[in-house]
């Protein structure tokens, strides 16, 4: 049973029933206030308040406890009653004991708690939730024992109360991150709800193309829409993680002219951004080959129709300062960092241009310098660095050496996770000095082609990467479905991508690790056509 003990009631117990001189009184105080923390090593778990009014003296009995003591809690109240004077006699001599001890007990008691110096602060570590005990705020706890080391009895403040008097929250505190009121300012910075503390679910995904000039799109018309061509299970998926990217590859807009020379040009009526948010998008990449695909004045709309959307874009913008801002989501309680650029079309006169200082364009990283300093950017001002990269050759599974090459640079530059585009087909994974790298997630939506595709699920924890996984989908007939767990082509793809991966695992879950061995064993991968976007 609770106790609780305060100056009030220790007086009116010690004045009944008989007269005491002020020596023993005194001495019988420090008893009652020393048996206290004897009695927590028997019973249970103590906490111990003070207001400001009480601090400077109950901290002074508390440097005269022994915490060795073996007073028996009965004894103590044996005595209050004043039924024994034999007893009361010994309590004086217990406590004459006791005033000899006190540098001996002010140590026991820092024993017990490394913070509680003399009793006036609390151990942040055994109640993290509790602000700290160095405020001078009254009703704040001066100590906090080990659960181990007694019972459940607290001295209490003088306006009656027992419980911790709580802070208030900090407005600032966005689940344990601290927003600066720079941040609160910044249109490139998110705050976005998780639907678990503390974690973050990442979901990323390779090509769309919404033009209507195009085969998957007559389908999109005659299955109602984009929850007709993707499957249930997948937009669920989509829209379950917290924050899900994909592969923007055309622009937005009614105007501007296709590129000249340029086999394949690609763009969407405006009122298309719908399937973003209907999939669930928080971002899309723009650093591209075919954002560029009808000139300035579409890619400004394009720019001007995800605003409108509420949806933010990395690796393009109206310049090349807004082409290479990170954007950042505050999630979690960690601040994450996405970044875009393209390695292709690597003539020296691109179709798609680079932005310059006054005209619109993508960020290009052909020569990686300026890319480089951006992920050095972003690293400096998050916790996490998502890297998303066009890179590569088209229609094949090889990865080419200078995707290698850049991988290393980038984790190098603060990466912390690299996920690639652009080969219209699924590469492998690999590890690059611990940093995951995914080299492309191939088609998403994108074309009529039969074709092995796929979601890259990644969840960060405690500001660090806690998994990598692979969910095995399909494109086909211009659909795509996300394939059952232990169906066989399920199975079949987690073994292709173990066989287009380099030195990794990848289990029967498609979680991915660093290091070969420990998965699903290495499979056949679809023969690939040779058309070219």
């Amino acid at each position: 049973m609770k106790k609780t003990w305060n100056k009030k009631t220790v007086s009116k117990r010690l004045a009944s029933g008989r007269t005491v001189s002020k020596k023993i009184v005194c001495l019988f105080l420090i008893f009652i206030l020393c048996s206290i923390q004897a009695g927590c090593k028997k019973d249970g778990p103590t906490q111990i308040y003070f207001d400001g009014k009480h601090n400077s003296q109950e901290s002074e009995a508390a440097a005269t406890t022994d915490p060795e003591s073996t007073t028996d809690m009965q004894s103590m109240a044996d005595t209050q009653s004043g039924t024994d004077t034999q007893s009361m006699a010994e309590n004086q001599s217990t406590a004459d004991n006791q005033s000899t001890t006190d540098t001996k007990s002010a140590a026991d008691i820092s024993d017990v708690n490394p913070n509680a110096a003399g009793g006036n602060e609390m151990n942040s570590e055994a109640n993290p939730k509790t602000p700290s005990a160095k405020s001078s705020k009254a009703g704040r706890p001066a100590m906090v024992l080990d659960p181990k080391d007694g019972p459940a009895m607290s001295l209490i403040t003088e306006d009656g109360s027992d419980s911790i008097k709580e802070e208030p929250p900090d407005e600032n505190d966005f689940h344990g991150y601290i927003v600066s009121e720079e941040e609160k300012n910044d249109p490139r910075v998110r705050l976005m709800e998780t639907a678990t503390e503390g974690r973050v679910i990442m979901d990323f995904a390779g090509d769309i193309n919404f033009d209507e000039h195009y085969s998957n799109m007559a389908t999109y018309k005659a299955s109602g829409g984009i929850s007709g061509v993707l499957s249930e299970n997948l937009m669920a998926e989509l829209n379950g993680a917290d924050i899900f990217m994909i592969n923007n590859e055309f622009p937005y807009s009614d105007r501007g002219t296709p590129t000249a020379g340029k086999k394949f040009t690609f763009r969407a009526r405006p009122v298309m951004v719908e399937n973003l948010t209907k999939m669930g998008a928080d971002i899309v990449g723009l650093a591209n080959n075919h954002a560029y695909d009808h000139g300035p004045d579409a890619l400004m709309d394009t720019f001007d129709i995800l605003d409108g959307a509420d949806i933010p874009y990395v690796g393009a913008g109206r310049n090349i300062d807004e082409a290479c801002s990170p954007m950042y989501f505050i999630a979690g309680g960690m601040k994450i960092a996405y970044v875009a650029a393209t390695q292709i079309e690597r003539g020296s006169t691109p179709d798609t241009k680079e932005a310059t200082e006054t005209t619109p364009g993508v960020l290009r990283t052909l020569e990686p310098t300026r890319f480089l300093g951006v992920i050095q950017e972003a690293d400096q001002n998050a916790d996490l660095t998502v890297v998303f990269v066009h890179w590569g050759s088209e229609n094949t599974y090889d990865i080419d050496a200078s995707q290698r090459e850049l991988a290393q640079k980038y984790a190098a530059a603060g990466a912390d996770l690299i996920v690639g585009m652009h080969s219209h087909c699924l590469q492998g994974f690999e590890y690059v000095s611990s940093v995951p790298v995914l080299y492309s997630l191939g088609n998403f939506w994108f074309s009529s082609k039969d074709l092995d595709s796929g979601v890259l699920q990644v969840v960060a924890a405690d500001k660090k990467i806690e998994s990598v996984r692979f969910i095995p989908c399909v494109q086909k007939s211009c659909h795509t479905t996300m394939y059952e767990k232990g169906s066989s082509e399920y199975d079949r793809l987690l073994g292709a991508m173990t066989t287009l991966s380099y030195d990794v695992s990848i289990d029967e879950d498609g979680y991915v690790t660093d290091g070969a061995g420990t998965g699903v064993a290495p499979g056949p991968t679809k023969p690939l056509g040779k058309k070219s976007y």
